[in-house]
């Protein structure tokens, strides 16, 4: 499969991915920092399977403190991936937006900490850009708040994250219309979602 219709978190999450494997932090090493034997030698953007292994670590964690406490995985420089606690609303009708009451979801999640980047915002909070918006998995019916959202972590990380995967179609949308971003039908919930979380 090519690339999918870009969207815009689809570029950015990919050309991030890119400048980590120029700056040499996706040099995985067997056993480093509890890599999964997937995701020795590669990444979740160059692997399915790899991505498939972070995605699960993290899911196996049941509670926010057991989530926020994981280590991380060690690609050669650093917590290249964490795993962090996110906010899921489950839309129940698109339609009018009824929403179950939210979860909690351990998810694996690409920690690149640029230097020149200084901020966190939380999407239901601040006014976000094309990387901070409610993510959108609408096959699922959910929309995904993840802390610290934009540049400095970037998630759900699973085996579609991989360009070949499709990510972006289908699985994981951003929320935000910006740069030619076309979000699902489901964003058009985001404000009960937050008023729910």
């Amino acid at each position: 499969m090519g690339w999918p219709m870009a969207s815009l978190l689809t570029k950015r999450l990919v050309a991030a991915a890119a400048l980590a494997v120029a700056k040499g932090l996706l040099l995985a090493a067997a056993g480093c920092g509890g890599l999964p034997s997937a995701c020795e030698g590669t990444s979740p953007f160059e692997d399915a399977e790899c991505g498939r292994a972070l995605a699960t670590a993290c899911g196996e964690l049941a509670d926010a403190e057991d989530c926020d406490a994981h280590a991380g995985f060690d690609f050669g420089s650093g917590n290249d991936f964490l795993c962090v606690w996110a906010n899921v609303a489950r839309v129940q009708d698109v339609s009018t937006c009824a929403t179950l009451p939210p979860i909690g979801r351990c998810v694996a999640a690409a920690n690149f900490q640029y230097p020149d980047v200084e901020y966190c915002f939380d999407p239901c909070d601040d006014r976000p850009d094309d990387l901070d918006a409610l993510l959108a998995i609408p096959s699922a019916s959910e929309l995904v708040r993840i802390p610290c959202g934009g540049p400095q972590i970037l998630g759900p990380v699973g085996e579609w994250s991989t360009a070949d995967y499709g990510f972006g179609e289908g699985y994981l949308a951003g929320c935000l219309e910006a740069g030619g971003n076309q979000p699902p039908e489901i964003c058009s919930c985001t404000a009960q979602a937050c008023a729910a979380f």
